[in-house]
């Protein structure tokens, strides 16, 4: 009797790296109080008057009454109030 031979294994598709998903716009109201004088409320107590002249997904620069640049974390502000 002969022997059986196993079968041959399948041929695989070559995987491809995973796709990289899509990156998602942050959803918060920056857009609205950039250029504008506003009242930033901090976690600590402060609160900086000044104009916000720009903001990314992290930070809010804030340009203060004392002609002070000021770059704050957005997980320590509480508010901001535009004053007009």
């Amino acid at each position: 009797m002969s022997k059986q031979l196993p079968p041959f294994p399948k041929p695989q598709k070559p995987q491809q790296p995973p796709q990289p998903k899509p990156r998602r716009g942050f959803d918060d109201f920056s857009e609205e109080y950039v250029d504008k004088p506003c009242l930033v409320y901090l976690a600590s107590g402060q609160t900086i008057k000044g104009r916000v002249i720009g903001v990314q997904r992290y930070w809010i620069k804030v340009f203060t009454n004392n002609n002070q640049v000021l770059y704050l974390n957005k997980a320590h502000v509480i508010g901001v109030e535009v004053v007009l």
